[in-house]
């Protein structure tokens, strides 16, 4: 009952959504795998949602998986993702991406065969149009959005955000 009021958004828009990004948690009410490797759950996506578009994995590069990357890719792979996101990198100054790290992507490339994008992936992601940029007043309402958020969660523990 829990998962079904949590899951209602993205059940209204997933008919409809060219994309969906798997999220690297675990549902224990339907398994031990994390969702972004479970059959399970991205079956009942698939199933219950009624979703067509295409199944990315959010980067596989993030600690909550286990594993080499190549390890992580081919499980998500396996388990109905289409895509598979790869950052290559490492934790510094408290946000992931600031340092490129060399060795996991030498180690992810070197002795493995890379799986090439699904036709049907290049199909969608070719047919993707960039929304139009936003205007000043859109941006402003976007960052007092932000700021509202940042406030309510992150401000309580510390964190400055400067916009």
């Amino acid at each position: 009952e829990d998962l079904a009021a949590d899951w209602e958004p993205f059940r209204q828009v997933a008919p409809r959504s060219p994309f969906m990004m798997t999220a690297h948690i675990t549902y224990t009410a339907l398994g031990d795998e994390v969702t972004t490797c479970s059959t399970e759950v991205l079956g009942l996506m698939r199933r219950e949602f009624k979703f067509e578009g295409l199944m990315v994995a959010d980067d596989v590069g993030m600690e909550a998986l286990k594993g080499d990357y190549m390890d992580r890719a081919n499980r998500a792979l396996a388990a109905g993702c289409e895509m598979v996101i790869t950052s290559f990198s490492t934790l510094k100054h408290g946000m992931a991406g600031t340092v490129f790290d060399e060795e996991n992507y030498a180690t992810f490339t070197k002795g493995y065969a890379v799986p090439p994008m699904t036709v049907r992936a290049e199909k969608v992601m070719r047919g993707l149009v960039l929304p139009p940029a936003p205007d000043a007043g859109e941006v402003a309402e976007a960052n007092a959005r932000l700021r509202r958020m940042w406030d309510d969660g992150a401000g309580r523990m510390g964190y400055k955000l400067d916009l």
